[in-house]
């Protein structure tokens, strides 16, 4: 890894096109249900889920100023925030309704790599069906039920998207993707057009959002990875 902390085009492997698109996947998957956000909001705490993920309403006893109507409901916090900041691992904050904003540029980049992905997996080009195996191992479950195994086509990105979308990748999971050797050069070109032309899709968004920097960790990362990713295949290929 070179001193800035950007992947040099020797250090390369599938395994590294792989961690991108499943780091990106993760980016854009909701903790509570595991899918990808529909609608998100951010919480008072920082936490993000979708719309539909915010826990039951009760009207709330000590109402923050104002106290208008829109401030008298509340719910408890559905993340693990709370445990870095009570020893009590049994008190859970309550966020009042109204302190909870959509973030609609996040959704935007939910629905501009839904596009890509959908587009790719439907594609009836025969470059687009390579078989993949992808493994899903969750962290949460006994070993004997913790892996699953799966056949994607459209590209590890594409293929990945759509399991997370039909709820098969848990939060505390990862995913291995395996191909034999000669689906997997074209599988690294695949992605690497997928991911150049995400990153131009969505720095067109950005460039009249304001997003924070959380979400954009990967997306700032991925202008480099795909020509580096192209420039290592076409390494390997000749030798």
């Amino acid at each position: 890894m070179s001193d800035s902390g950007v992947a040099s085009v020797g250090e390369l492997e599938a395994e590294d096109v792989t961690a991108i698109c499943f780091g990106l996947i993760q980016l854009i998957q909701c903790s509570c249900c595991s899918k990808p956000f529909k609608a998100p909001v951010r919480l008072p705490c920082g936490y993000t889920i979708c719309r539909s993920c915010i826990p039951q309403t009760h009207p709330r006893t000590n109402i923050s100023y104002p106290g208008t109507e829109d401030r008298s409901q509340g719910f408890f916090c559905p993340s693990a925030c709370t445990k870095s900041r009570r020893s009590d691992l049994n008190f859970t904050p309550e966020h009042c309704l109204a302190d909870c904003n959509r973030d609609i540029t996040l959704g935007k980049v939910v629905d501009i790599i839904e596009s890509y992905a959908t587009s790719y997996s439907s594609c009836r080009d025969p470059v687009h069906d390579i078989p993949i195996k992808a493994h899903i191992s969750n962290q949460q479950t006994s070993s004997e039920e913790s892996s699953e195994k799966f056949r994607i086509k459209g590209s590890w990105l594409a293929g990945t998207y759509n399991l997370m979308a039909k709820g098969h990748i848990p939060v505390a999971s990862t995913v291995k993707c395996i191909s034999n050797d000669r689906g997997r050069k074209k599988l690294m070109e695949l992605d690497a057009e997928i991911l150049r032309k995400l990153r131009s899709a969505v720095v067109k968004e950005l460039d009249c959002q304001i997003m924070r920097d959380s979400d954009v960790r990967y997306l700032e990362y991925l202008p480099r990875m795909p020509e580096q990713i192209a420039d290592d295949t076409t390494r390997r290929s000749r030798k």
